[in-house]
């Protein structure tokens, strides 16, 4: 499945586990639909993370909301701070960020790459969907 993103291990985490939930729907008979109804009326939870997580141009995460990924990412007050900003940057732009409140990781620099965006999980699902259904078909 090819979608147009670049991607890391965190990204393609996730493009995993939108696959598993398309072809676990399909084997169970259910259809696009009946997916986007189980995403919207049971996952809440899931949709504020996927609202809340930004990814760089490489995959990265560059913020999250999600407290299983805590550490992940800028933190949550200098994500705040340089809101406006990130998103209005460009391809090509960078962002460093040097990770000051941490003991394993005190002082390593990480670097975010323009421009910075959040999933679409339903997109994904129809994408994979349709991937998934031209497979099956031929």
């Amino acid at each position: 499945m090819e979608l147009e993103y670049a991607t890391t291990q965190f990204f393609e985490r996730r493009l995993a586990l939108v696959e598993l939930d398309v072809l676990v729907a399909m084997s169970m008979g259910f259809e696009l639909k009946d997916l986007y109804f189980m995403y919207d009326t049971y996952f809440r939870v899931l949709q504020i993370y996927e609202k809340g997580t930004y990814y760089d141009a490489k995959g990265n995460i560059l913020f999250t909301n999600d407290n299983a990924l805590k550490g992940i990412g800028l933190d949550t007050n200098t994500f705040n701070e340089n809101k406006e900003k990130l998103l209005k940057m460009q391809a090509g732009e960078t962002f460093e960020f040097t990770i000051n409140n941490n003991e394993m990781y005190n002082g390593e620099v990480n670097t975010y790459y323009a421009p910075f965006t959040t999933c679409d999980r339903k997109a994904d699902y129809r994408l994979a969907w349709e991937h998934f259904e031209k497979l099956l078909n031929s």
